[in-house]
């Protein structure tokens, strides 16, 4: 089983794990007349927050595999 602590390695993980929602919410508000998401009050420093490095991405890819690693083998059988 892959470790979730491992994720944990960038500072920023940690405390942004949970402002998802946050951001998420800000974002999901209704948009701007153009059509445009409308990002006021975040700044650059908190959008690279949620941005995973590759080897974030690369355990998460890996736990979200060994996560659903039933599913996966059910649809691998559905196109054999």
């Amino acid at each position: 089983m892959i470790s979730l602590g491992l994720v944990n390695q960038n500072e920023n993980s940690t405390s942004t794990m949970g402002d998802c929602q946050t951001l998420n919410q800000r974002t999901t508000n209704e948009n701007t007349e153009d059509d445009e998401l409308d990002l006021t009050g975040i700044d650059d420093e908190e959008i690279q927050s949620y941005i995973l490095t590759e080897a974030e991405s690369s355990i998460k890819a890996k736990f979200w595999t060994a996560r659903n690693s039933e599913h996966l083998a059910l649809i691998a059988e559905k196109f054999i």
